[in-house]
């Protein structure tokens, strides 16, 4: 009996041993479950707010691509903008040509009266110098108009008084 008991409490000791093995190793179990636990809550925590930093960061290109189409927008704008403003630079550009154009024409007419005109003027010089000829020449004429009829007259006279002299001769 005494050996059964020795054996009972050897026994009693590698159970007491062994369920404080199994309780040693249930606690290290239950520590790294806890800790396990931990660990997937701090994970959940971590893809939590890496789930909150990839909807920031969604938002973040979303309003990126928002504002990429009103650039983009904008920049069809200023195309167009720019393509009237290159027809107005054209339609410009043409009228200037026309401008330019029309000086030139305007300018040979110019010219071409301006040369009309001084023709003209070296004409009416040429008249006037005529005119002031044919005025002497006239006062010339006059003046021998007024000799001849001085002269007529004098002849006139003459003629009467040999006329007289005439007469008296025959009588």
């Amino acid at each position: 009996m005494r050996k059964l008991a020795e054996r009972s409490s050897r026994a009693t000791r590698e159970i007491a041993d062994l369920i404080k093995g199994i309780q040693n190793e249930t606690m290290d179990a239950v520590a790294a479950m806890e800790k396990g636990t931990q660990e997937v809550q701090t994970g959940a925590q971590l893809a939590q707010n890496a789930g909150t930093a990839i909807e920031g960061m969604m938002s973040a290109i979303q309003s990126v691509f928002s504002q990429i189409e009103k650039v983009a927008g904008a920049i069809d704008s200023m195309s167009s903008a720019a393509i009237g403003m290159e027809e107005i630079m054209e339609d410009i550009a043409k009228i200037t040509d026309e401008n330019t154009s029309a000086t030139d024409e305007a300018s040979s007419s110019i010219e071409s009266v301006v040369k009309a005109v001084a023709s003209i003027a070296a004409t009416s010089e040429e008249a006037a110098a005529s005119s002031q000829e044919v005025a002497a020449s006239a006062q010339e004429q006059s003046a021998s108009v007024e000799e001849i009829t001085t002269s007529a007259q004098e002849l006139s006279a003459m003629a009467v008084d040999l006329d007289a002299l005439v007469q008296k001769l025959n009588l």
